[in-house]
């Protein structure tokens, strides 16, 4: 019977392994299109024409968040899942704050 208990235990742990690789790239899959989203709304600040705005005052995202919210929550906060998911790869000003969609593998 404790053999069965030990399959039992490796099943599981094998099962939760599992679980938690698929989260972590579940996460990363919604990160990835985040930071496309992002580039999305930087190649239309470029088109609009604000984008030399933008570079010489990057505070204006922030002014950015905050009227999406106040206009229509749910833009802002699709606005703020969005830039945090850019913010993890550390856009510059140099690039027109476009980042890649994933980080490249450090060996």
């Amino acid at each position: 019977m404790s053999s069965s208990k030990r399959e039992d235990k490796a099943i599981l742990d094998g099962a939760y392994k599992g679980v938690l690789e698929g989260g972590a790239r579940i996460i990363e899959s919604v990160a990835v299109f985040g930071r496309h989203l992002w580039n999305q709304l930087m190649k239309l600040l470029k088109a609009v024409g604000l984008m030399p705005a933008f570079v010489r005052y990057w505070w204006l995202f922030i002014v950015l968040l905050f009227v999406s919210l106040a206009v229509l929550n749910i833009v802002g906060v699709i606005f703020f899942f969005v830039a945090w998911s850019a913010l993890t790869m550390e856009p510059k000003a140099e690039d027109e704050f476009r980042v890649p969609l994933r980080k490249p593998d450090t060996l």
